[in-house]
């Protein structure tokens, strides 16, 4: 364990997932710890997916405790770890892009994901764990296999990836900065860094929801951070699903 701040690392070589451990020990760790792993022997994403965790990349998870947790700012932690992530990615010279929900693009493929999940208590918010799995190190032949495009950091940049431990303090730096305003203010706090990294946004979409529907339209963020699509039939508000464009 060692404390930078406003957060403090809980570091580990070996865990079922960080995300899972996190909700585990949920009342036991403090507000702003950061759990590591090395590797993850069950490592998911979104929507119950398998995430590949063989060492060569960066796993964790924050442990969010808020003095007044709010409905509509918990969503908004994954919105906030996509701008970190995609600082810390900027800042090493790659130019990533967000798409909704929880992806960080870059190079034409998925080079880090976003799971944030809250944390209830007798019926009301308790808090939140969110965490991001980032590819840093792996080479194509990694990713045979998968069904969907997917990139690391060392791919773009000539074999090379960040510094795991550097990397993720940058992350944590650009997400604990910008925390106090987002929970003050909401959405509107980081609004601006997101429509701008946001690379669906204005483009034509589809979206296909868990129950096998499909909505089209054009993308937008509203105030809340809540994906909108214009279509044929007006605005529409969209909270849950899988991004197509």
């Amino acid at each position: 364990m060692s404390a930078a701040g406003p957060f403090t690392l809980f570091e580990h070589g070996r865990l079922d997932s960080t995300h899972a451990f996190a909700l585990r020990e949920f009342s036991r760790l403090p507000d702003g710890a950061v759990v590591t792993a090395l590797r993850q022997d069950a490592g998911r994403g979104r929507l119950g997916r398998t995430w590949l965790s063989e060492g060569k990349g960066l796993y964790f998870t924050i442990v969010l405790k808020p003095a007044a947790p709010s409905p509509e700012i918990l969503p908004c932690y994954t919105h906030l770890l996509a701008l970190a992530v995609c600082s810390a990615l900027e800042r090493a010279g790659l130019a990533p892009s967000i798409k909704w929900p929880n992806d960080v693009l870059c190079g034409g493929g998925k080079l880090a994901g976003i799971l944030a999940e809250a944390v209830i208590a007798q019926g009301r918010p308790d808090g939140a764990v969110v965490g991001a799995g980032a590819n840093l190190y792996q080479e194509t032949a990694d990713f045979a296999g998968l069904d969907r495009p997917a990139v690391s950091a060392a791919m773009l940049l000539g074999g090379a990836g960040p510094e795991r431990g550097a990397f993720l303090r940058e992350i944590l730096d650009a997400f604990f900065a910008l925390r106090p305003a987002l929970e003050e203010r909401g959405f509107q706090a980081v609004a601006g860094e997101y429509r701008r990294r946001a690379g669906f946004i204005g483009k034509r979409v589809r979206v296909f929801s868990a129950s096998g529907g499909v909505l089209e339209g054009t993308a937008d963020i509203d105030d809340a951070g809540l994906l909108v699509l214009d279509g044929p039939d007006g605005r529409i508000s969209v909270t849950g699903g899988e991004l197509s464009f």
